[in-house]
């Protein structure tokens, strides 16, 4: 049956009075922006919940939140649905309300079905959550920095220095040091003649810099078209 909640599980009430800081700035925030919670008890994920931190009306979301648990762990942070508003997953609870109904049936009591339907699909559990009320609505905006054109992209011809052509020919799986995805960075307009760098180029874009994330964007439709190597390295879970 999947993932189910502990019995009783909707019946506890736990407050966590923590704040939650990123070091994302606002102006760095994308669209399809989106929180995922999960709650860990005794070191085991048992519940998760998620949210778009934009509306779609663009407006952030602001003041309080209610949002109903999935059981078990966060499949995946791109999933689909990220409020349970289908089924409980009480699986325990369930088993036991049938269970008393079918014995009511059988002594000949009457029984009250919108009652039983109410047990039958208890709501899942509620995260509520309290977010910044700012004085004004905070909307999201297409327009930015991201509106500057790129630098001037140098001539294929222009070499490339000994220091980042070691960076390039560096294992797909590596992880660029800080250093390493500086110098990649302020070199990608002349890495944009070579097809075997993107990878590397999108490693060192801060993602959290909404002015280089549109940046890389123009600078693909400029890029030297990959091979199929190539390809299978921008491939992601």
């Amino acid at each position: 049956m999947g993932q189910q909640f502990p019995e009783g599980a909707n019946r506890h009430v736990a407050a966590v009075n923590q704040e939650l800081v990123t070091g994302v700035a606002l102006s760095g925030l994308p669209r399809g922006v989106r929180i995922i919670f999960t709650v860990i008890v005794n070191g085991e994920e048992t519940a998760w919940a998620g949210m778009t931190l934009f509306q779609y009306n663009k407006l952030m979301r602001a003041g309080t939140q209610s949002l109903r648990l999935w059981p078990g762990p966060c499949p995946t942070s791109m999933a689909t649905t990220l409020e349970n508003r289908n089924h409980s997953g009480f699986a325990a609870d369930i088993k036991k309300v049938r269970h008393k109904m079918q014995k009511k049936v059988k002594a000949g009591h009457d029984i009250d079905r919108a009652d039983f339907e109410r047990k039958l699909h208890p709501e899942a559990p509620v995260l509520e959550l309290r977010l910044p009320q700012p004085s004004k609505p905070i909307i999201f905006t297409d327009h930015g920095q991201e509106d500057a054109t790129l630098p001037p992209r140098p001539d294929p011809s222009d070499p490339v220095g000994p220091e980042l052509l070691q960076v390039m020919r560096r294992d797909p799986l590596h992880n660029l040091t800080l250093s390493e995805r500086s110098m990649v960075w302020e070199a990608r307009m002349l890495l944009s003649h070579h097809r075997t760098a993107l990878a590397k180029v999108l490693k060192s874009v801060d993602w959290t810099q909404r002015d280089q994330v549109q940046q890389v964007y123009r600078l693909l439709h400029l890029w030297a078209v990959p091979g199929a190597l190539e390809a299978l390295q921008l491939l992601d879970s």
